[in-house]
Formats: C-alpha cells, structure tokens, sequence
C-alpha cells in the first residue's frame, strides 16, 4: 500500500513540476489567426434530389422496423450525392455538389435533419464547401436552415439556406427541386 501512495505522490510532483509549466506556456505552441474582414456573399442555385431510377442521387441506408408505416417515413436515413444547378433544369450548369446524410425526423409531420456540405466545384468557389445542418421543415414551402460551417474561400463561414420547394413528387419516392438562397458570412 505504501508503495501504491509512493507512486501517486511521485506522479503528482511530476505533474505540478513538469506538466502545469508546458501547459500554462501552451500559448507559444499554438498559431495565432487573424482573419480579414467579414464578408457577406449570395449564392442562388438549385438542389435535385432523386431517389429512383437507374442513377438514384440518393439511397436509403437504414430504416425503422415501422418507417414504412408512418405517413412521413419517420426512422428512414439516407445519404446523398444531389446536384447543385444554376436553375431548376437537371440539366442547368453544373455549380457543385450536396453530399451528406438526412434523417426523417418527424413522425407526423416531414421533417428531415439535414448535415450536408455543399461542395462547390466551379468559378471563384471551386473547392469550398459550407457546412449545413439543421431541421429541413420539407412540408413548408419556405423555410431556412443554417450554415454552421465552411472550407476555402468560406472558411468560417456561418449563415442560413432559405429553402423553397420549387418541385415536389412523393409518388415514386422522393424527387424534389429546391432552390437555394444561401446567405453566407465568412472572412
């Protein structure tokens, strides 16, 4: 037993002595940011969802033993790869990319959570992305969710996605066109 007190007391110096010191300087070890001024940008594109076919943008990966039952798919988890357009055409100029993951979230009503980066892949944001996660209120013809992220030119980035359902079809899955009003804050 005085054996097991010696070896605490040992490593409590050692950590007083040692340890607190390199800590307490940790300041010296880190690298100082100082980001330029904000700077507020609008990007306005569409978002194609498709969730059937022979080249689905998004699958389903998991799913409640009772999802199909409920009237919103309440427990269905999906990942995705959508399109990002200039307009609400699939065949519009390509801007960039959605990948992520949702989960319907709402049992009575369709809500869906969203953690998606969208990866822009032309023009002066060609590799940024910005982080978006949040509820997705897909029911409501307009609704906003935030940006709580970014990478590259949005590095930093916080804001908000208003969404607005520009094309909805539940009859074979879920295809949709939604456009985009991004509302992005960064540096």
């Amino acid at each position: 037993m005085a054996e097991v007190a010696n070896i605490f007391m040992f490593l409590s110096m050692f950590l007083a002595v040692v340890v607190v010191p390199l800590a307490q300087g940790s300041d010296d070890l880190t690298r100082k940011i100082r980001p330029g001024k904000e700077k507020v940008t609008q990007i306005h594109c569409y978002y194609h969802n498709v969730d059937h076919g022979d080249n689905p943008t998004t699958v389903t990966v998991a799913m409640a033993p009772n999802s199909m039952k409920s009237p919103t798919g309440f427990g269905i988890v999906r990942v995705l790869d959508n399109p990002l357009t200039t307009g609400p055409d699939p065949k519009s100029k390509l801007v960039g990319r959605a990948h992520g993951i949702y989960a319907v979230d709402g049992a009575f009503d369709f809500n869906i959570l969203m953690l998606v980066d969208l990866a822009f892949t032309d023009g002066i944001y060609n590799g940024s992305t910005v982080n978006v996660v949040g509820r997705n209120h897909v029911a409501a013809g307009v609704r906003d969710t935030p940006i709580v992220g970014g990478t590259g030119v949005f590095a930093f980035a916080r804001g908000i996605v208003t969404m607005t359902n520009y094309y909805l079809n539940f009859t074979s899955g879920l295809d949709a066109i939604i456009e985009y009003n991004l509302t992005i804050i960064h540096y």
